[in-house]
């Protein structure tokens, strides 16, 4: 039974996203997703919050074969079971926008509660891949550190995206080239990393 419930999660997890027929801006192949159940859910509320920047998105996992064919234009988001030596406690997730390509999330360190700010994470982070740098803004979704407040604020309310941030994300999807994004990160240098508690 409990298989069973893992095979349909992973239908509903992998295919969501994009309207039925729509070709997305943005593909993504998820590889290391144990929670399929959280995972399912933030994928959700992540293309929702993406669709209200103008940006459709379409999960994969990794032994799909969209992502078994994918010739290296996807987005790969990589769920890392333990925080790597050299990062600082707390560091939610690393990203490599200048090689455009490859996310990691660090999945111990993140709250017990991690839907809603799983769903922000992956908001984040591929935002960053689409807006092409690591700029952060001083409040909202694309804020580097979130504080405990707007933590708290994730469980009734999506943190927004400014208006600049809008603007550079539609920038970044041109209409004759869909972005996608794909795998593992472990051997290319870190650019960026999210931080979680800082204080309002």
């Amino acid at each position: 039974m409990r298989k069973l419930l893992q095979i349909l999660l992973t239908a509903v997890l992998f295919t969501a996203g994009a309207a039925a027929g729509e070709k997305p801006d943005v593909s993504v192949c998820l590889s290391g997703a144990d929670d399929l159940y959280t995972v399912s859910r933030a994928e959700t509320l992540a293309s929702t919050m993406l669709r209200g920047a103008g940006a459709s998105v379409e999960f994969h996992g990794e032994n799909s074969r969209f992502c078994r064919r994918d010739n290296g234009q996807a987005l790969t988001i990589t769920f890392v079971s333990r925080l790597p030596p050299g990062l600082a406690r707390g560091t939610l997730a690393s990203a490599w926008p200048y090689e455009g390509s490859h996310i990691a999330i660090y999945y111990d360190q993140l709250p017990p509660e991690r839907t809603y700010i799983l769903a922000h994470i992956l908001v984040h982070e591929i935002a960053h891949m689409l807006e092409g740098t690591i700029r952060h803004s001083d409040f909202g979704v694309m804020n580097a550190n979130w504080s405990r407040a707007e933590v708290a604020q994730m469980r009734f309310r999506n943190l927004p995206f400014t208006e600049l941030d809008k603007m550079l994300i539609q920038a970044g999807i041109t209409p004759s080239s869909h972005r996608h994004v794909s795998s593992s990160a472990s051997a290319i240098p870190q650019y960026h990393a999210e931080r979680l508690g800082r204080e309002p």
